[in-house]
């Protein structure tokens, strides 16, 4: 009775695992069009600005020496508006990622009770079996926690890489217009 109701939970268990693990792959699809989009809105607006300020005109001395301070706060608030989409989609991914552990964890415990509970029933070499499902816990705790810090890692790195990209576009603004 005991084993089978382990049983079912770990199949819920798995179910659970499966369902965080497409939520994951949203957040990271997700992670990945905003860079993408990010990148593209921004390279269609310096585009605009430089063929708008490139024309030899009185328009382009205007929006360089009144309206640059507009520009700026555009290009401001839009990179803004991608970085906190980012930051949004990152940290459910992160969150999506620690339940997903969790699960996993669970999963494992379950696997070592229900284990247990079979060589009671078997009799069998306990001690081997034992040391093999220590290691097996062992690797699949070692390998989510290290797939999250890798994670993490990149989601840093893109991060600081949004924001550096940022800085310099913002710099470029008024470079570009009052060249």
């Amino acid at each position: 009775m005991e084993l089978e109701e382990l049983e079912k939970r770990m199949e819920e268990l798995k179910a659970m695992s499966e369902k965080q693990e497409a939520t994951a792959n949203y957040y990271d699809t997700k992670l990945h069009t905003i860079i993408a989009a990010y990148f593209i809105w921004e390279r269609a607006f310096c585009f605009a600005i430089s063929n708008k300020t490139n024309s030899p005109n009185y328009f382009s001395s205007l929006i360089c020496h009144a309206n640059w301070r507009l520009i700026l706060a555009l290009s401001s608030l839009y990179s803004l508006v991608y970085i906190l989409l980012y930051l949004d989609a990152a940290l459910m991914l992160y969150r999506s990622e620690l339940k997903q552990n969790l699960i996993l964890n669970k999963h494992a415990q379950l696997y070592h009770q229900i284990s247990k509970i079979k060589q009671e029933f078997n009799s069998i070499d306990s001690s081997s079996m034992e040391a093999e499902e220590d290691l097996i816990l062992l690797i699949n705790s070692s390998s989510t926690f290290r797939r999250s810090e890798e994670r993490i890692f990149y989601m840093s790195t893109i991060f600081c890489a949004l924001v550096c990209v940022a800085s310099l576009e913002l710099y470029a603004c008024k470079s570009i217009l009052c060249s």
